[in-house]
């Protein structure tokens, strides 16, 4: 019963390419920043946070600045790059 609750979770979550640790890495601080309000799948639906999936790098860098109901972030540029790659994996149009 455990392996058919943890193939499940495996299957409910995004596959990273082998070798895409910067995805990982932003995984990781989407994880422990966003999902709150954006979601675990990041379109934030059903939260306080907007649809992000299709952030770009520049785009991530300005929003983690803060604004409105946005908190500010003090990320790096290499966890900006990587909170990026995770989101364009998220992105459901690929």
């Amino acid at each position: 019963m455990r392996c058919a609750f943890v193939c499940l979770s495996l299957l409910a979550t995004p596959a990273l390419a082998a070798g895409d640790e910067s995805a990982a890495v932003g995984r990781a601080i989407f994880e422990e920043n966003c999902v709150v309000c954006h979601t675990e799948n990041g379109s934030g639906e059903g939260a306080h946070g907007v649809d992000i999936r299709r952030l770009s790098v520049s785009r991530v860098k300005r929003a983690v600045k803060g604004f409105d109901d946005m908190p500010a972030f003090e990320f790096t540029e290499p966890e900006v790059a990587a909170i990026a790659a995770w989101l364009k994996v998220l992105d459901p149009g690929g």
